[in-house]
């Protein structure tokens, strides 16, 4: 970046310098010099420039010498005046990448291709080996390639039934013996529709406090002997703090 401080020469060359399109802080932050010693190389005034800042910050010590300024930092500056290090050279142009070589023609008549040939899908999968229908293989002729429409015949095996089919892991091999609850007879399973159910599933009759809290449970009207055994289990729970029957004590 050329400063704008007069040097006592002709500037009319900044005119023309690459750096006058570009931020500013480019040449100043230290993220960003490898781009602005990029652009000053490609600057057409990189000479008259670089002589102009020589000029100018002649006699300064390397401390005071901030930025890039002609493609130079300020220790190469420095360096560069004391007689220390030569002006580094205009680094080369990047070369584009050269077109791939062509491949010699491997037949008469055909033409040179520049990228190499994909392998054929019928090259790259193996070739079914045609069965006969007794189940005999039959290979090719020594020199011949079996035709891709021959498909490969197999005896289908039998389906496995269900006593040979081997068992999961984690259950029993005699599970299939054993009787399952959804095989029972219909007349031989419990219902509470038929009778037969346990106590503990049938509803508890009238004439007991489970009786008397059931109606009250679904709104029901109460009937005398309910509300008689509610009010008899109630008093003996406020004498005894149970309403179940205490066992006679034996006699002394």
């Amino acid at each position: 970046m050329t400063p704008a401080v007069p040097d006592g020469g002709s500037r009319i060359w900044e005119l023309r310098a690459a750096c006058r399109e570009w931020d500013a802080d480019l040449w100043f932050t230290r993220r960003t010099w490898p781009l602005a010693v990029a652009i000053c190389a490609l600057c057409p005034v990189l000479e008259p420039c670089r002589d102009a800042v020589l000029r100018r910050e002649r006699g300064l010590p390397r401390c005071r010498r901030q930025g890039v300024v002609a493609g130079l930092t300020g220790p190469q500056r420095h360096a560069l005046e004391q007689g220390g290090l030569a002006a580094p050279p205009t680094p080369a142009p990047r070369l584009t990448p050269t077109a791939p070589p062509e491949h010699a023609p491997s037949r008469p008549g055909e033409t040179a291709s520049t990228e190499p040939a994909a392998p054929r899908v019928a090259d790259t999968q193996p070739h079914p080996v045609p069965f006969t229908a007794a189940g005999e293989e039959t290979r090719p002729a020594p020199g011949r390639r079996p035709s891709p429409s021959v498909a490969r015949s197999e005896p289908t095996p039998p389906p496995a039934s269900r006593e040979e089919t081997p068992p999961a892991p984690g259950r029993c091999a005699t599970e299939a013996s054993h009787p399952r609850s959804d095989d029972t007879a219909p007349h031989e399973r419990r219902t509470p529709e038929r009778g037969d159910a346990p106590p503990r599933t049938r509803p508890a009759p009238c004439g007991t406090r489970a009786a008397y809290q059931r109606h009250l449970r679904r709104g029901e009207p109460v009937d005398a002997a309910c509300r008689a055994a509610n009010t008899y289990e109630a008093g003996r729970y406020r004498r005894t703090g149970s309403t179940r029957a205490r066992p006679p004590r034996p006699p002394d």
